[in-house]
């Protein structure tokens, strides 16, 4: 008879029969409990941006999502703006649709409790697959998806969302480079899309940038696989970019057309954010004594992270991968002083649209890489210390990256606008009527609270702004009278912080008294400094000249959003002045005729509206929306394709044989 032992040993499911679902089980219910605080906690609330900016933006898009529209352009910011095309806003980042329909403060902490576990699981498919024990790869994955960079960007949930994707680019590819599978390239464009698609595009080029890297990797590891290697990348990166132009062709079109005045070359990696690798507290990020851009000089990944790392170089594929993850990164984070920093500056709005410290990720996830490697090789000779080595490291990262930081959530319930302040500033305004102020108001709650009390304002809390508008309202704080022009009804006097009327308003449309033209953008924009709007307005037009009739009248019969009917009379050809910001995509007509848009006083619309009688129909509608509807649409379709052919084509042949 057997011993009980060995009945014992003999009943025991072998590992390998449950790990494909256990591991990434464990790491679920590590992760949920990470950030069982803040999902539990009614005193938990995110902060920053996350309520100034990207609650308010998934609010005001769910809205819209419920009503069955498009929010393409908002009155409430920046006197009116190209909302959607604003990658801030994630408008196609599906992840985040359910959310959006019930968006509040504390659905954000399961967006971010939601991209941690991708962020996990990611790390560890990819570790599972170049490392080889599961319980390593667990290890690694917590020190990637958990690290101090996720936890300094819980307020900017586009960062945190595109660098929970990166692992699975790096594992589509990994998987197509090995298999030749075209599945996983679609799949790999699909996840690399994702990344682009959550909004912050500094971060996906620095993901893409990061998939080259590892590609050079595997050529110097092995060089006669180059072209197999270079092909499966080029392909997922054409991919991500095809499937998400319904994003990028808008949001392209608004860098190109926006002031990018903020510079972050001094927001580099410095050594004092260095040594939050080893002391959390270095540079006092947790004791919220650091000064500056805090979110971007907190890295800490572990008090084991280092030493493993170390253990780990023996692997000398995964060490050189990790190399060429990291030392470009680093190089790029020094800033100005390192030459690769200016490269850069070749990208596009690149150097303007954040830190360089974002890059970070890229640095986290070599580091992790090497830390599953050493584990690996722990667990191999002593397993049950390897175990109580991973307990200890997450429970390590839990009290720094979460228990104890306070850049991971705040205590309290800051972020909601108060009703003393709607009532105030909202409730008051006149329709088609402005409220002023030089900058977003703070103490109202969310910077971007116009969007929720339905608000029109001059002024927003994004950082894509249209050029020609900012000269506008920049020209404005020291030519009051362009306020008239801009249907400013009440504004916030900077010197004594009180609201008041502006009793000179102009309408919304209104036919100047005279026109002039100016031949140069410099012109137009030199003349906003004289310029009453009550008197005379600019076209952007040389020579231009046209005799206003001074009985014609007009009035707005109706209007929303996106769109105006302004009914006019009047016995000459003249100029139909509406006080909205001159965007591409807004159209005129009248009974069916469409008119040219012209931008009047430098940075507003106007038409030039034949005699008589009539009604000039205004909208918006992006130029740039339906082609890349078109192409990602395509590429949906080509990547479904991609997806069954080959599996299809093989089951053909073989029946043919």
């Amino acid at each position: 008879m057997a011993e009980p032992s060995e009945q014992r040993k003999a009943s025991a499911v072998p590992w390998a029969m449950i790990e494909p679902w256990a591991a990434p089980l464990l790491i679920a219910i590590a992760v949920l409990a990470f950030y069982a605080i803040p999902l539990t906690d009614p005193g938990a609330s995110v902060q920053w941006d996350a309520a100034d900016v990207h609650y308010p933006l998934q609010r005001y898009f769910g809205q819209h999502l419920l009503l069955g529209q498009l929010p393409y352009w908002t009155p409430y910011l920046f006197s009116g703006y190209p909302l959607l095309a604003n990658p801030e806003m994630a408008a196609w980042y599906l992840p985040n649709w359910p959310f959006f329909l019930s968006a509040n403060l504390h659905s954000i902490q399961f967006e971010l409790a939601l991209h941690g576990l991708l962020a996990c699981l990611g790390a560890y498919f990819f570790f599972r697959e170049t490392v080889g024990r599961s319980s390593a790869a667990v290890l690694g994955a917590f020190a990637y998806g958990l690290s101090g960079f996720f936890a300094g960007h819980s307020s900017h949930l586009p960062v945190f969302f595109a660098a929970a994707w990166f692992p699975w680019v790096l594992w589509s590819y990994r998987r197509a480079a090995d298999s030749g599978s075209w599945g996983k390239v679609a799949l790999g464009g699909l996840v690399a899309g994702a990344m682009i698609l959550a909004g912050h595009l500094p971060a996906a080029i620095f993901g893409l940038i990061g998939l080259a890297w590892y590609v050079l990797a595997d050529i110097r590891w092995d060089p006669p696989g180059w072209l197999r290697f270079v092909g499966n990348a080029w392909a997922i990166v054409v991919l991500s970019v095809a499937i998400s132009c319904v994003q990028l062709l808008p949001a392209i079109e608004l860098i190109q057309r926006s002031w990018l005045g903020t510079d972050y070359s001094q927001e580099t990696l410095k050594l004092g954010s260095l040594m939050t690798l080893v002391v959390p507290n270095a540079i006092g990020t947790i004791s919220m004594k650091d000064r500056g851009l805090i979110t971007n000089h907190y890295l800490y990944a572990g008090v084991l992270l280092l030493p493993m790392a170390l253990i780990g170089l023996r692997n000398r594929r995964a060490a050189w991968a990790a190399f060429v993850l990291i030392v470009p990164a680093v190089w790029y984070m020094a800033g100005a002083a390192g030459r690769l920093y200016r490269l850069g500056a070749a990208i596009p709005a690149m150097q303007s649209l954040g830190p360089p410290s974002i890059a970070w990720f890229l640095p986290a996830f070599g580091l992790a890489w090497l830390a599953a490697c050493g584990s690996q090789r722990l667990f191999q000779r002593v397993p049950k210390v390897g175990i109580l080595c991973a307990v200890l490291f997450f429970s390590d990262l839990w009290y720094w990256n979460l228990y104890r930081n306070p850049l991971a959530f705040a205590h309290g319930t800051g972020g909601t606008y108060s009703e003393d302040i709607a009532r105030v500033l909202a409730a008051p305004q006149l329709a088609l009527s402005r409220f002023d102020s030089r900058r977003p108001i703070v103490g109202a709650g969310p910077r971007l609270f116009p969007l929720d009390v339905k608000l029109e304002t001059t002024t927003g809390y994004l950082v894509l702004q249209p050029a020609v508008y900012h000269d506008y309202s920049t020209a404005m704080a020291g030519n009051p009278r362009l306020r008239d022009g801009l249907n400013v009804g009440r504004y916030l006097d900077p010197a004594t912080g009180q609201v008041e009327t502006n009793d000179t308003m102009l309408p919304r449309a209104y036919f100047p008294r005279s026109v002039v033209g100016v031949s140069s953008e410099a012109e137009s924009l030199n003349a906003l400094a004289k310029l009453d709007p009550a008197e005379q307005s600019t076209v952007l037009a040389p020579n231009y000249f046209l005799r206003q009739d001074p009985k014609a009248d007009q009035f707005v019969i109706a209007f929303d959003e996106g769109s105006y009917r302004v009914h006019y009379t009047s016995r000459t050809p003249g100029l139909l002045k509406l006080s909205v910001p001159w965007y591409p995509g807004w159209s005129a007509q009248v009974g069916g005729r469409k008119l040219p848009v012209l931008r009047v006083d430098h940075a507003l619309v106007g038409v030039v509206v034949p005699p008589g009688e009539g009604v000039v129909e205004f909208s918006f509608r992006p130029t740039r929306f339906r082609m890349g509807c078109f192409i990602a649409g395509l590429t949906a379709v080509f990547m479904f394709v991609m997806s069954f052919a080959q599996p299809l084509w093989a089951r053909l042949t073989m029946r043919s044989v």
